[in-house]
């Protein structure tokens, strides 16, 4: 009663208007639960049989409701059991596409494989089975391609599109009046496709509430009694129901006003699923996208004086659809419109042509096209190719005699396909007039490829999109970027001031729906503001009036931090000896992501770069004899790449081979490609990568036309670079046009003769003699390591250890030198001996070999002093080969090491693993001061022969690990110790004043 109650509050309802309320609410939720009752009752999908989909079955096929399908399919629980198992029931989750990253599964882009594959080896993917784990050449993946047997992804497989054009010809038959019946390609998911039908049903029931209007309701029923009468829907025989895959498609109602034909259109979802569940978009391939280039027949229909137009009736309806994958197009409707939704006015009909709205759709209907044109040869099929986009057939004839060959022979092509081909359209007045008027469209002006093109005035019109009012939310202002349709690029400088700022909501991580950042509304009141007009008109043809003798591409490229565009110009050499340029494409591309450190120069190649591709682009495109090609940059470091190639990283040097990879394409093709400098001023790019407002860029005849130089004879064009020095200074120079500046001394000194011989104070012969000799030493020469038994360490060693312990200077007894006021350094001058050579620390109760151990002076502040620099010196591997800490002695080590492993590490230093029982024993992990070494068998390394003399003596873990990181300071200690004991020496000999040369 919720809804009834919703309705007494909006307005109250009289006792006859509530009955009648709670009476269809109450019939809806009958319809529901009968749904739901049909849904449980229906057959379940893995009772039918795999071989009976995706194939022509003869008229023998036995029905699921006659004794001989069950006699013959169904004999026994057991054998049902045998044939089909149960799959087990995961529940679908869309995941996003892994080339174009949009909201579909792979298999369902309609990118190209070329695209595929570069996307795939962009975003680091295995090309084999598209995994971002591992490369390429390591995929152990069994599987191969499908199509050619090769060891890459299905999807990335150049010959896929002729395959599946050759399964498409395999699959389709002909009746006998060359009627052509084609196939869903299904993907092998359709076993897993549901029925849809609760979610048809209530997409039914809300469609009936938007056509509350009684005409509107009427009028949307004559469409489907129109496509019941024509053929192209028919009702579901009671029979072949549950056959095959089958699925209800839910519709809808788009009223297009600006529409010439139908203005109320019926449009199918044929991607609306259940929950975790398939959609029939889903589980069928969209095929290869063979349709032309919309930028291609755009610029084609741009250079003829004369455009022929067409529009294909009814285009999908036109393409026929086998039996036995009619239960896929399911969709429902009232028997009676005057009555409500009940169940027993309520319909079934399918489709026996291909629908609008499913995903391989316009693939079905560009290939039947292609086939019919196979099966009946006409010169004029190669035009039809070249210029047919879906439903759209274009012309570019060059006569008006060919005008009107043209349309007779597609007229009577297109019959032969049993399609319908009207709404025919040119820009000559005396042509309309010889077209029949059942053919001819009604106004002069229509849509074109997403523009309106004006007949009369011959002029295209481009509709621009209108800013949200108000603060919009990211996903308006995302919808604003994209919605101003110019393939073409003509006013690509207004978008750029909507990309910085689209750039700057991504970087504050905005949500989609949340409004933009408060700090951002001022710039995109200012950007709003800009938005004045709501069309931009071009003239449609760019070549002269009065004819021309050459043609030829300029193109211009530029870049700022933010942005790097490029536009092109067609260059005509008129019949009168006079010089016209117009704008026909251009593109302009934001910053890529996570690429800050991008300088200008480098900006400015990717400018080149996108130039350099859009060149090939449009001399494959233009129908028209180009003689050459010129790119213009305004950067001399990039014009130095591109001319020189000479120590370039490999960032730069990838982009340089595919701009010199482009120009060597067009080289083959005779084009004489040459790049040139032109000031900044003078470069139309500017324009594309700063951006323009509407009214600003009207005017703008930099923009339109290109800069005035163009406009003249080449002796007046900036040079070329064919023959510029390598040097860069001097390429610059060479560049602008300057004189290469020269250091004032080399100018004022004139040059004169050195004699032979001559006297000098100075020892030349023996100076340079000796430079040499340290020059070649130097490189010969390599650093010695310096260890405790090297006379370089011994001396260190000592010399480090009497500055801590002074030689007695009289006489010292143990009781003297008792006390509490006694320093440690007083107490073990009794274990200090001194020896010509050495000084040590002895003891009784020691063993043999370590009565005498070398002393470390100051243990805090040599281990204060070295331990910032372990991680940096290091070198775990290179442990020299030395004992165990009974071969020294350092005071208070042990103190020492306790406070530092106390501290947390700050670096755990990965290292690879050795397998040693040591490390069992040693446990987790020990710390020195700001260093630390995580002791595990995956992350330590140390030399297995030292390593096995050392346990082979220690058996206690902490005792291990003390000595082995004693080992290691003493390893980076030297080069410290030799400038402090280098400095005690010097002190020391300048007190005793000694001369000794060995000391």
């Amino acid at each position: 009663m919720r809804s009834v109650v919703k309705k007494n509050r909006v307005k109250l309802l009289s006792f006859m208007e509530t009955v009648s309320l709670v009476q269809s609410l109450i019939e809806e939720n009958r319809t529901v639960d009968e749904a739901e009752k049909k849904k449980n009752n229906t057959t379940p999908l893995t009772e039918v049989f795999p071989a009976e989909v995706n194939h022509v079955s003869s008229n023998t096929t036995d029905k699921p409701n006659t004794p001989n399908y069950h006699k013959n399919h169904f004999k026994d629980k057991q054998h049902q059991e045998k044939q089909f198992k149960e799959r087990p029931r995961t529940p679908y989750q869309l995941s996003p596409c892994l080339f174009c990253l949009k909201d579909h599964e792979a298999f369902r882009c309609r990118w190209s494989p070329q695209d595929k594959k570069a996307a795939a080896t962009r975003n680091n993917l295995c090309l084999n089975c598209l995994s971002n784990s591992h490369q390429t050449q390591q995929c152990k993946s069994k599987y191969s391609c499908s199509v050619c047997k090769n060891r890459h992804h299905t999807s990335i497989c150049e010959e896929k599109e002729k395959f599946q054009q050759m399964q498409f010809k395999s699959t389709a038959i002909r009746d006998e009046q060359n009627k052509v019946y084609v196939q869903f390609p299904f993907n092998g998911k359709e076993q897993e496709l549901k029925d849809n039908y609760p979610v048809a049903i209530k997409r039914l029931f809300a469609l009936l509430k938007q056509l509350q209007n009684i005409k509107d309701l009427q009028a949307y029923n004559e469409i489907i009694q129109q496509q019941l009468s024509t053929g192209i829907i028919e009702i579901v025989p009671e029979a072949e129901t549950d056959t095959g895959p089958h699925y209800y498609i839910p519709h809808r109602v788009i009223v297009k006003q600006d529409s010439v034909t139908t203005k109320l259109r019926i449009v199918l979802d044929a991607s609306s699923h259940q929950k975790n569940e398939r959609s029939l978009n889903d589980c069928i391939f969209p095929g290869p996208s063979i349709l032309k280039s919309i930028v291609g027949i755009l610029l084609r229909s741009r250079i003829t004086p004369y455009l022929l137009i067409a529009d294909l009736e009814k285009a999908f309806h036109q393409v026929r659809l086998q039996a036995e994958h009619r239960n896929v197009t399911k969709f429902l409707w009232l028997k009676d419109i005057s009555k409500p939704a009940t169940p027993d006015n309520i319909v079934t009909f399918r489709f026996t042509r291909i629908p609008f709205g499913i995903t391989a759709s316009p693939f079905l209907l560009a290939v039947t096209i292609l086939l019919y044109m196979a099966l009946n040869p006409h010169p004029i099929n190669d035009k039809i190719t070249q210029n047919l986009y879906v439903d759209n057939v274009t012309f570019t004839p060059s006569t008006l005699k060919e005008v009107l060959a043209d349309y007779r022979a597609s007229k009577d092509v297109f019959q032969k396909m049993h399609m319908n081909l009207r709404e025919f359209m040119c820009n000559d007045k005396t042509v309309m007039a010889q077209i029949p008027e059942e053919d001819r469209a009604k106004n002069s002006t229509c849509k074109f490829l997403g523009h309106s093109w004006n007949a009369e005035q011959d002029t295209f019109t481009i509709k621009i999109a209108v800013p949200p009012p108000g603060r919009p939310t990211k996903r308006q202002l995302a919808s604003f970027q994209a919605s101003t349709f110019d393939p073409l690029g003509l006013i690509s400088p207004i978008v750029v001031p909507i990309k910085t700022l689209m750039a700057k909501v991504h970087e504050t991580d905005t949500p989609w729906k949340s409004p933009i950042p408060d700090h951002l509304v001022e710039e995109y009141e200012n950007i709003q503001s800009t938005f004045t007009e709501a069309t931009y008109t071009v003239p449609r043809k760019v070549t002269p009036l009065n004819g021309y003798k050459r043609s030829s591409l300029v193109i211009f490229s530029d870049a700022t931090l933010e942005h790097y565009a490029m536009c092109a110009y067609l260059r005509f050499e008129c019949n009168n000896d006079t010089v016209e340029s117009r704008l026909i494409f251009s593109k302009s591309r934001i910053r890529p992501k996570n690429t800050k450190n991008l300088t200008i120069p480098r900006m400015e190649l990717l400018g080149l770069l996108i130039a350099a591709n859009a060149a090939v682009t449009l001399v494959d495109e233009l129908n028209i004899d180009i003689t050459s090609v010129t790119f213009f940059c305004d950067n001399t470091s990039v014009l130095h790449w591109i001319t020189h190639q000479k120590s370039l990283d490999k960032w730069v040097q990838s982009r340089v081979k595919s701009i010199q990879r482009v120009r060597q394409i067009l080289e083959e093709k005779h084009l004489q490609p040459s790049f040139r400098f032109v000031p900044t001023n003078m470069n139309p790019a500017d324009i594309a990568t700063r951006g323009e407002t509407l009214s600003e860029l009207k005017q703008n005849t930099l923009w339109n036309n290109g800069p005035e130089y163009i406009l003249l004879s080449l002796d007046h064009w900036p040079q070329t670079l064919e023959k510029s020095p390598e040097d860069p200074q001097e390429f610059h120079c060479f560049v602008l046009g300057i004189s290469i500046p020269q250091h004032p001394i080399h100018q004022e000194i004139p040059a004169q003769k050195f004699p032979e011989h001559y006297t000098s104070i100075v020892p030349y012969t023996a100076t340079n003699s000796l430079v040499k000799l340290v020059t070649v030493m130097q490189k010969k020469m390599t650093p010695q390591k310096m260890t405790p038994q090297t006379p370089s360490g011994r001396f260190c060693l000592k010399n480090g250890s009497l500055s801590t312990f002074p030689p007695p200077t009289g006489s010292h007894s143990k009781n003297e030198n008792s006390g509490s006021g006694t320093t440690l350094t007083e107490q073990l001058l009794n274990f200090v001996h001194y020896d010509k050579l050495d000084i040590y620390a002895a003891g009784r109760l020691l063993a043999q070999e370590s009565k005498k151990r070398d002393i470390w002076p100051e243990a805090e502040s040599f281990i204060r002093k070295i331990s910032g620099t372990v991680h940096e010196v290091v070198h775990v591997p290179r442990v020299f080969d030395y004992t165990n800490e009974e071969t020294m002695y350092c005071i208070e080590l042990k103190d020492l090491l306790k406070k530092y492993q106390e501290k947390p590490a700050v670096k755990i230093l990965q290292m690879p693993a050795i397998s040693t029982t040591i490390l069992e024993k040693i446990g987790s992990m020990w710390n020195v001061s700001r260093c630390s070494w995580k002791l595990t068998d995956n992350n330590f390394q140390v030399s297995d022969e030292w390593m096995h003399g050392f346990m082979t003596r220690e058996k206690n873990a902490k005792k291990i690990v003390k000595s082995f990181m004693i080992h290691i300071l003493m390893n980076v200690s030297y080069f410290w110790y030799m400038f402090k004991t280098t400095n005690l020496l010097k002190m020391g000999m300048a007190s005793s004043g000694s001369s000794n040369p060995e000391a």
